[in-house]
């Protein structure tokens, strides 16, 4: 006799045999919610939430940063599994309690990337996929016209050549998050550096503008996502030589609370900001953060200056989140920074 109460896991033995005619019931009684996991619906959102028995099959689709939690395994039960994407912002998965995923306590979906999660009765895998990115408009016959485009194979079986300037997060640095102002703010920041799954990071700035104009901007990490930032009177070392437009030198360099990474930055509405990279290697270390820039900016007489340098985060160890402030004044609207990893392997 087939105790309906329960559900086919519960009834069917892991190993051994179970009567035809059991398996029959149980099926019949059970199909709907089996159907339901078998057909669980696409859900599209920007928001972090807590997974529960209810997402039992689901595909979650993230359109922002998010942060997800996990159920603690032993409620849901091995072979619970569900699958996300990360389309346009890094998801962090958090199990519950002392729980791991992967071995590791929490673990990071970066932009363009697929990850299936699967309980394991006292924990979590997760197998992740990274993306192709976007691959923008396809051409016919060498020529980038309209989305949906076919590019059709030539008579000797190759491809034509294609506009590839459409292509996004092919190779390289893969994206964990870009962020674009839209109105003046205090600062730019990043607080998710995921050190479990990328090495080093790198911080790329397009045309981050100040308010004020011939103010410096200054650079900053934090220890604790960025709740608080590590401002002690000698907590960064630096250096950094500056080339003026007519090629003229200066140097710099000192013990301080911010590295000072730009310095008279033009901020009039003729003036485009500062451009270029900074580079955080294994910032999520004990050992103490070294950073690299090379940046070019238009100063507040209009010039070109370019600014090459490194710094290091004296205190060290764990830094998980790194912004750009100004001395003086706001950042101004329309400023952009993107944060790319090197993924560990």
């Amino acid at each position: 006799m087939v105790d309906l109460t329960k559900t086919p896991a519960e009834v069917i033995p892991p190993t051994g045999t179970v009567k035809r005619s059991e398996l029959i019931t149980l099926l019949e009684e059970h199909g709907a919610g089996i159907d339901a996991a078998r057909v669980a619906p696409v859900t599209v959102t920007s928001a972090g939430l807590t997974i529960t028995a209810a997402h039992l099959g689901a595909h979650l689709v993230f359109g922002d940063v998010a942060a997800v939690a996990l159920p603690e395994a032993s409620s849901v039960g091995n072979g619970f599994r569900f699958v996300l994407e990360a389309t346009a912002g890094s998801v962090t998965l958090t199990p519950f309690g002392s729980e791991l995923i992967n071995g590791a306590a929490t673990v990071v979906v970066a932009t363009s990337e697929t990850a299936e999660l699967v309980c394991t009765g006292s924990g979590w895998r997760a197998v992740i996929i990274r993306g192709l990115g976007t691959l923008g408009t396809a051409a016919t016959k060498n020529a980038g016209t309209s989305a949906g485009d076919l590019v059709e194979v030539q008579s000797g079986g190759a491809l034509p050549a294609l506009d590839g300037r459409a292509l996004t997060n092919i190779g390289g640095l893969p994206l964990i998050q870009r962020k674009t102002l839209a109105t003046d703010t205090a600062s730019l920041d990043f607080a998710v550096i995921p050190g479990t799954r990328f090495e080093d990071f790198e911080l790329v700035l397009r045309y981050v503008k100040p308010t004020v104009d011939g103010t410096t901007l200054n650079l900053q990490v934090s220890t604790d996502s960025g709740a608080t930032w590590e401002d002690g009177a000698s907590d960064y070392q630096y250096f950094r030589r500056v080339w003026y437009n007519l090629g003229s030198t200066s140097e710099a360099g000192g013990t301080v609370a911010a590295v000072p990474i730009a310095v008279a930055v033009g901020g009039a509405a003729a003036e485009g900001g500062v451009c270029g990279a900074i580079r955080l290697f294994k910032p999520a270390g004990s050992q103490k953060t070294l950073i690299k820039f090379d940046l070019f900016l238009q100063d507040d007489s209009g010039d070109l200056r370019s600014y090459l340098g490194g710094a290091m985060h004296v205190p060290g160890g764990g830094v998980n989140a790194v912004r750009i402030v100004p001395v003086s004044g706001l950042l101004a609207a329309g400023s952009e920074a993107e944060l790319r990893g090197l993924l560990k392997y």
